[in-house]
């Protein structure tokens, strides 16, 4: 996969990886990717791949009519495509360094188009309708990315689970039955004890992953054996702070959740007329 743009406009991305709107379906030159909205959640989720949204291939289209601006396909026939993973109107996939999004843009029109809403005319609400199944797929890479490693079963997300149920989920209530029972004096002990031993926990077991992905990257992968760890595996760490976070990325699964249902509703909008 081609490496996406890092711009739009005059606006510069913060973040290394990006989202592109390559979709040519209906309304397209009625909508655009905000590109502050789409940088900040790549930002804050520290996706590790690329986003492309792109318009859900047909194997044949028939029965058009006119509604607005724009034609309707009354009746479809949708492809089975192997690897993609959703419904009839948004389904996602992995391509390399790159997650696409493809909008079923003929159903959608076509909901849109039987949904007579007061007040609103079809070009309005298809925008609307349209960002709303690009948000759905994004949640969908973002859980796929950071709770399944986007699909690379290796040592990074062996030992990040073996951590979260072994350690992370045994932890809490030993500590709070030793504090209960009078081994520890206070909550605020109970508490540090905790913070410190998984804390520790953390640093030890993402630095033990990390310098295995240097040494992969360095010297040469074992043959795709399960040891191999990329570099930009969503749980391989990048910053100090990071090592100190949980192996399986949950924090930034939540994080990347938290803002779409923040600013979702803003990452496709209507371009402005002139």
């Amino acid at each position: 996969m081609a490496d996406i743009e890092m711009s739009s406009g005059d606006y510069k991305n913060k973040h290394s990886r990006a989202i592109h709107l390559n979709y040519s379906g209906v309304a397209s030159d009625l909508m655009e990717l905000n590109p502050s909205v789409a940088d900040n959640f790549m930002r804050v989720s520290d996706m590790r791949r690329n986003i492309l949204i792109v318009q859900k291939p047909q194997d044949r289209v028939r029965d058009y009519e006119d509604v607005g601006f724009v034609k309707v396909a009354k009746f479809l026939k949708m492809p089975r495509l192997g690897l993609w993973r959703g419904d009839n109107m948004m389904q996602t996939r992995s391509e390399e360094d790159t997650w696409l999004i493809a909008i079923n843009d003929q159903e959608l029109a076509d909901k849109v188009a039987r949904d007579q809403t007061a007040g609103r005319k079809f070009e309005d609400r298809y925008v609307d309708a349209f960002n709303k199944e690009v948000n759905r797929g994004l949640l969908n890479c973002l859980k796929r990315e950071k709770l399944f490693n986007s699909g690379k079963y290796n040592l990074a997300f062996a030992m990040g689970y073996f951590s979260l149920l072994n350690y992370d989920l045994s932890l809490l209530p030993v500590v709070v039955a030793a504090g209960l029972s009078g081994h520890l004096n206070t909550p605020v002990e109970t508490i540090s004890i905790i913070t410190i031993l998984t804390l520790t926990e953390h640093l030890f077991v993402n630095g033990l992953i990390s310098l295995n992905a240097v040494y992969d990257d360095r010297f040469g992968k074992f043959g795709g054996s399960m040891l191999s760890s990329g570099l930009n595996d969503p749980f391989i760490k990048h910053s100090a702070l990071e090592f100190m976070m949980p192996i399986v990325p949950i924090d930034r699964l939540i994080r990347g959740s938290r803002y779409l249902s923040q600013h979702g509703d803003e990452m496709i909008r209507r371009v402005a007329v002139s």
